[in-house]
């Protein structure tokens, strides 16, 4: 299973019934809903950064999925709508807190961070449909599958230069390598 899969499943596991909006959870919707379906909260996946190297041994890589938790509603007035949103936002916000230090089993999550917040209001039919997005990133760290090879760190070279008269950032001036190692691993 991906990491984004299981930090899928997670957010559903944890907005799933415990807010206003109930069981309508759902992840990158595709069509619209009925007002009776409402209220009701989307994640949307927007985008993952590229793979950034965390550490050499054993080789893990650091990514951040950013996500959209999507809360939409509907009211008989305008303030009626923006009330339930509201109170929408406060739930999402008091799950996802990075203070709740939210546990993905089975991934290492260095942090969560909501990001900003967006509105979206509409007004064009009977009952006004209002929208507000929370902004989460998700940091998480994944490892190299132990089934793709790689190479065996078997032998180091270090150079020395022990003159400390000898100034590396002055573009004059020549390296003078004072001593030379190599250092063999076993292997075994």
């Amino acid at each position: 299973m991906h990491s984004r899969q299981k930090i899928r499943s997670k957010l559903l596991s944890l907005l799933n019934n415990n807010t206003l909006a109930g069981d309508r959870v759902f992840v990158n919707p595709v069509h619209n809903h009925q007002d009776e379906t409402l209220p009701l909260i989307a994640i949307h996946y927007v985008s993952e950064t590229p793979i950034e190297q965390f550490s050499v041994a054993p080789i893990e890589y650091q990514r951040t999925l950013n996500l959209i938790v999507e809360a939409i509603a509907s009211g008989k007035t305008t303030i009626e709508m923006t009330d339930t949103l509201d109170q929408l936002a406060d739930e999402l916000e008091q799950i996802l807190v990075p203070e709740n230090e939210i546990k993905f089993e089975g991934l290492e999550i260095d942090r969560v961070v909501l990001s900003g917040v967006d509105f979206e209001f509409r007004g064009d039919g009977e009952t006004p449909i209002g929208a507000i997005r929370t902004e989460v990133s998700v940091q998480y760290r994944t490892a190299v599958k132990e089934d793709i090879a790689t190479d065996d760190f078997a032998k180091a070279s270090f150079d020395w230069n022990i003159d400390k008269t000898n100034d590396d950032d002055d573009p004059n001036n020549d390296i003078v390598v004072e001593a030379e190692d190599d250092l063999d691993i076993p292997t075994s």
